[in-house]
């Protein structure tokens, strides 16, 4: 993947939520994000990253990109894991991942086709044939009632057969009737799954595990901090999925019901292991940019399970006009695109660029 970049321009933003985003990372009503735009001499493409630790980087690549031919590929850091989220400004694979979105976005514009289209020329994948984007309508961490109106409200904006809860915050004792209640409430139309952000000890977790085994979970997330706990737990629970973006490669194969995580944007290596692995894509108060290219990579790859999104948590998106439609069970990319199809509202992204500037500067 080579291109000469003329330009890379960035924003840190903040956006405010629809609701407070509760976890045991914190309670938070906003998101951080860097938006990057990136120019060549036939095009300009959009991408964006988590949080706002990259803008150090994000300077050193203003700079060291700009009017030269790259190899964007090269600088991407491999790790002996998926994680992308780096906090350490000095290893920040999201930097690089972002621009390559952009160049992504370019690539397909200049082939004048939807960047799916591309997708698929470009790694040959077994993709998904029905059009239709499945997402998960996501709930943070709180008692029953406050859980089960939070899930009600996204289904109200975003319908979907897959919900996700947030766990950790309250003990696991309450979180496992938390479990039986939204299960109860929801009847078996629904998938759902759980996810603990690491906050369990391995007891709690082993627990837990016996004691929802009825509950009929699709897939657990990131019970523990060790990495080697998920390999213990998928052996010992055969029949329950386990997904983490934090474990080595190699363990992904060697246990059926391990099941890797994609976090935007993370495209690094996964059209290679789609094709043998079950592979699911998640994201976190996206913007538009990362969400758009995330329904383009759930067209151009056939995942096994519903992508995690939390756009509807947003109350406001940055695109000037939304590249996809809502249907009953999921969401459909429009038929007109050209690349990803994002162009940005300018006047929204300076006043929460402004946002960003007065709150830290």
């Amino acid at each position: 993947m080579s291109h000469t970049i003329r330009k890379i321009s960035f924003w840190p933003v903040i956006v405010p939520l629809r609701n407070y985003l509760k976890s045991v990372h914190g309670t938070k009503n906003y998101t951080e994000r860097i938006i990057i735009k990136v120019e060549t001499d036939t095009n300009h493409g959009w991408g964006e990253i988590y949080g706002i630790n990259g803008i150090r980087n994000m300077r050193i690549y203003e700079q060291k990109f700009s009017n030269r031919y790259i190899k964007i590929d090269k600088y991407i850091i491999k790790h002996h894991d998926y994680g992308c989220l780096e906090i350490d400004n000095k290893i920040n694979n999201s930097c690089v991942l972002g621009i390559r979105m952009a160049l992504l976005d370019i690539e397909a514009k200049d082939k004048k086709i939807p960047l799916y289209k591309h997708l698929r020329e470009k790694y040959n994948t077994k993709y998904n044939n029905n059009n239709v984007i499945k997402f998960s309508s996501y709930s943070y961490d709180g008692n029953s009632k406050e859980v089960i109106k939070n899930l009600e409200d996204g289904l109200k904006i975003h319908n979907h057969k897959y919900l996700e809860l947030k766990l950790g915050l309250r003990g696991f004792n309450k979180d496992i009737q938390l479990v039986k209640d939204v299960r109860k409430h929801f009847g078996g139309e629904y998938k759902f799954g759980v996810d603990m952000n690491m906050s369990y000890k391995y007891g709690d977790a082993i627990k837990f595990l016996c004691s929802i085994d009825n509950q009929d979970i699709n897939n657990i997330e990131e019970m523990c901090k060790s990495l080697c706990s998920i390999n213990n737990f998928a052996k010992v629970f055969p029949k329950i999925n386990f997904s983490t973006h934090c474990v080595n490669i190699h363990d992904i194969y060697k246990y059926h019901n391990i099941h890797g995580i994609v976090p935007d944007p993370h495209i690094t290596d996964i059209f290679n292991l789609n094709s043998t692995k079950n592979m699911w894509l998640r994201s976190c108060n996206e913007l538009g940019i990362s969400f758009t290219h995330m329904c383009h990579l759930s067209m151009a790859l056939d995942f096994g399970r519903a992508s995690q999104s939390l756009y509807n948590y947003n109350k406001h998106s940055l695109l000037k006009e939304e590249c996809f439609n809502k249907k009953d069970d999921g969401i459909i990319l429009k038929n007109d695109i050209i690349g990803s199809g994002v162009e940005i509202d300018l006047k929204k992204l300076y006043h929460y660029h402004k946002k960003y500037t007065n709150l830290f500067i």
